[in-house]
């Protein structure tokens, strides 16, 4: 029997997304910076995971070291969530990129960086590796990945083993 894993998670793309970091206002409207939004996110993402038990994927490191900066006393909640698979930190990389766009060192050290992050603060390796928004993959990459020993592929709301 095949497993089905089912992963509660938001989509965050700092890269693209609002990159600066102080609230604005634009005709009369306050604007906020995506680092709030990301928080936020994050927040409902720990509350969810206490409340009712299911893991919360997130998919880059870059969002977990900004949340702990700007929240150093929920620090130690996050790396109890961690411990007990309630938040899964998913193999996606410092920051996403487009796998069709960089060369393979960009790659492997965009995973390289993440992985040391999580290992060095929460004592884990991602399990699963995650590419959102890839437009196809690089037929080399299914061997990248391997070799960081990932488990499987997570791609949007598909699960490749």
């Amino acid at each position: 029997m095949k497993k089905l894993y089912i992963f509660a998670r938001n989509h965050m793309d700092p890269s693209w997304r609002r990159c600066f970091t102080d609230h604005f206002t634009y005709k009369g409207d306050v604007i906020h910076p995506y680092a709030d939004i990301e928080e936020s996110l994050i927040r409902q993402g720990i509350e969810f995971a206490e409340r009712y038990g299911y893991k919360y994927a997130i998919e880059q490191s870059i969002s977990v070291k900004r949340f702990l900066e700007r929240n150093p006393d929920l620090a130690e909640r996050f790396a109890r969530l961690v411990r007990e698979g309630k938040i899964e930190l998913l193999g996606g990389v410092e920051c996403v990129i487009d796998y069709n766009m960089v060369c393979g060192e960009s790659i492997y050290r965009t995973h390289y960086y993440s992985i040391q992050y999580y290992e060095r603060t929460f004592g884990v390796k991602p399990r699963y590796a995650d590419l959102p928004d890839t437009f196809g993959l690089s037929a080399q990459l299914p061997q990248i990945l391997r070799q960081f020993g990932y488990e499987a592929l997570t791609q949007y709301d598909r699960v490749f083993q």
